[in-house]
């Protein structure tokens, strides 16, 4: 079962989310801010992480490099799902292949997701 570790700023998208993936067979772990995500990640092993590209002081994108220029290997490797109610300009897409860090629209169906995640797990 993969772990993953889900952070949005709404709290009902939170929910709705871990409700999802669950019914997939996915472990998630949801928090709301992303300035929490980091020391989530050198605490305990995920397999992905999902963030929001735009979400209080630190969005997204920021936070998929500060993930990548981290100290610990084993999370400067997690592959990264940033996703967003829209799709991103040009530059954002840039910077995130060459980040290795994934994108989605956010309003996809269950089963998109489920395809998704599977896709960048390898699955």
């Amino acid at each position: 079962m993969a772990r993953i570790l889900f952070c949005d700023d709404n709290q009902a998208w939170r929910e709705t989310m871990k409700g999802y993936l669950s019914y997939y067979g996915f472990e998630i772990h949801a928090v709301e801010q992303s300035s929490d995500v980091l020391e989530q990640l050198t605490r305990d092993a995920y397999d992905l992480v999902i963030c929001n590209a735009w979400q209080g002081s630190l969005i997204g994108l920021i936070l998929s490099e500060s993930i990548r220029n981290c100290g610990v290997e084993s999370v400067r490797k997690i592959p990264i799902l940033v996703i967003a109610p829209e799709p991103l300009d040009h530059e954002d897409y840039k910077m995130m292949r060459e980040s290795r860090v994934y994108f989605m629209t956010k309003y996809k169906g269950p089963e998109k997701w489920y395809e998704k995640i599977n896709m960048i797990l390898s699955r």
